[in-house]
């Protein structure tokens, strides 16, 4: 029996996406109104311990590593758990440890990329790994990458985030620095064929705007932070990342912690208040 575990935004779009395929679900979740959407279209549980008893592959959708840290203690090792949480590898080596059976599979975009089965899911087994337990369902939620490993495949999720993260601050800077020159049409015509220039042209459309929630703030801020813990457990000196993580926690504290990530532009705004 399938189950899944955590019906936030991503859990939550898993869930109908998978139930509109027909397939029958087990769900839990920690707070209990999240699942009266599902009363009539999937088995529901309000104990983890009958979730876990009648449940065979699990499904984590969780915000952060002590969230699943939390919950994987009550599942016993002998299951099958996927976990599209995005956590750092340190802490997914640490539960590999532990569960032999235990999968990161982190997913690339939002809930209506899984509504179209346009997400992608960094799956870290191999693919015998997947056909040995029937995981085709999977492709309802998008194209699956098989690297093989879970380590590496927590850690692809990182590294794409906490680049856009970065270089978002950065294009942030300089899409203010040209406009408070009034140099914007003479920059893109001098300097408009650089790969880097085209990038900051590209993150600037977010400029100015209000956007539609896909990432939010508080997320971007927790995944530069354990991209910064996994760097530092390799010795890699994180400078310009530890600087991202520090901006993002001030947008926290400005209020955008449920905005979108790129909404973070309102600091750089004069009249942000």
């Amino acid at each position: 029996m399938l189950g899944l575990i955590g019906l936030g935004r991503m859990g939550r779009a898993i869930s109908l996406n998978l139930i509109s395929k027909g397939l029958k679900l087990n769900l839990y979740n920690r707070s209990k109104e999240k699942l009266e959407e599902f009363r009539e279209k999937a088995n529901l549980f309000y104990n983890i311990d009958d979730f876990v008893k009648n449940t065979d592959i699990i499904l984590i959708v969780l915000s952060d590593t002590k969230a699943v840290s939390d919950i994987i203690k009550s599942i016993p090792d002998q299951k099958i758990i996927i976990d599209f949480s995005t956590l750092h590898p340190v802490f997914v080596e640490e539960i590999k440890e532990k569960y032999k059976s235990y999968v990161s599979s982190p997913i690339f975009g939002g809930p209506k990329d899984i509504e179209t089965a346009r997400a992608r899911i960094v799956f870290g087994e191999s693919e015998d790994f997947y056909q040995r337990y029937n995981l085709n369902f999977l492709e309802y939620i998008g194209k699956v990458y098989f690297v093989n490993d879970s380590v590496k495949a927590s850690a692809i999720k990182l590294a794409s985030n906490f680049i856009h993260g970065v270089f978002y601050v950065l294009s942030l800077e300089f899409n203010t620095f040209i406009k408070e020159f009034s140099i914007e049409n003479e920059i893109y015509e001098i300097q408009g064929d650089r790969p880097i220039i085209d990038m900051a042209v590209r993150y600037g459309k977010y400029y100015d705007k209000e956007v539609e929630l896909s990432f939010t703030t508080e997320l971007m801020a927790k995944d530069i932070e354990y991209a910064r813990i996994s760097a530092h457990s390799k010795n890699i000196p994180f400078f310009i990342t530890s600087s991202a993580r520090e901006f993002y926690e001030l947008a926290k504290r400005y209020g955008l912690s449920t905005k979108d990530w790129r909404e973070t532009w309102k600091l750089f705004k004069k009249t942000y208040s």
